[in-house]
């Protein structure tokens, strides 16, 4: 099965929707950076086991977006080199097996 564009539509670019995910991507950990430091500023905040984890997701939440964010900004790099016919920095790039 092909995915057609419907008609009178123009298909949207790689790039530019990569890049619009990475934005997405950076805000969501912006956010859960201020969530966290919110959280951390509430002094009559009991800390127990709960928050605790809470705190641990918020931030683990932060570091997979900012991560996710940079394979985005690769992916738009690769794409970019790839139209322009020139080798991709990550032709020689080990992947984990």
């Amino acid at each position: 099965m092909t995915r057609t564009s419907p008609p009178n539509s123009t298909a949207a670019n790689p790039t530019t929707v990569l890049t619009q995910q990475t934005d997405t991507a950076q805000h969501l950990a912006r956010s859960a950076l201020a969530i966290a430091e919110t959280l951390g500023h509430q002094p009559s905040m009991y800390h127990s086991p709960v928050i605790r984890a809470v705190f641990a997701r918020v931030r683990q939440l932060a570091h997979l977006a900012t991560d996710a964010a940079d394979h985005l900004i690769d992916a738009v790099d690769i794409l970019n080199d790839t139209r322009a016919g020139l080798p991709s920095s990550w032709a020689t790039t080990s992947w984990p097996s």
